[in-house]
C-alpha cells in the first residue's frame, strides 16, 4: 500500500496554519454530529424500554464521574528507595527527576546501591 502522507516540509507555514484551522473546525463538527447521534440513540433506547430519559442521563453522568475520579486515599504510597546518609529525612522513591542531594552524592562517587534504604520506609 502506497504512503499518501503529504510532504509537509514543502508547504508554507501560513498554509499549514490554515489547514490546521480547517482540521480543527472539521473535528469539532464531527464531534458535535457524533454527540447528536448518540443522544438520539440513547433517547430511542430509553423510549423503547419505557425508561425516563432524565434519570438515565443522570445515572450515566454519575457513573462516569465516579469511574474517572481517583481519590488520593485509594492510591498506594510509593515506597522510599533512596535515602541521604547525611540527612535521613531526605528520601526519594526513585521515580521522576532525582533530587539535588541524590545527584550531588552520585557526583561525589556514591553508587545508587550505597544510597538505598535499609529497610525501605514509606515516603511522606
Amino acid at each position: 500500500m502506497k504512503d499518501t502522507t503529504p510532504d509537509l516540509t514543502r508547504i508554507p507555514s501560513t498554509d499549514l496554519e490554515r489547514i490546521q484551522h480547517q482540521l480543527n473546525q472539521e473535528i469539532t463538527q464531527r464531534k458535535k454530529r457524533e454527540i447528536s447521534r448518540l443522544r438520539r440513540d440513547i433517547s430511542n433506547v430509553a423510549t423503547r424500554l419505557n425508561i425516563p430519559l432524565q434519570p438515565l442521563i443522570e445515572a450515566v453522568i454519575q457513573k462516569v464521574a465516579h469511574d474517572t475520579s481517583v481519590s488520593a486515599s485509594s492510591r498506594s504510597r510509593a515506597t522510599t528507595v533512596y535515602q541521604n546518609p547525611d540527612n535521613p529525612s531526605q528520601t526519594w522513591v526513585g521515580r521522576g527527576r532525582p533530587p539535588r542531594w541524590y545527584s550531588a552524592l552520585i557526583d561525589q562517587g556514591y553508587t545508587p546501591d550505597q544510597l538505598k534504604c535499609v529497610p525501605a520506609t514509606t515516603e511522606h
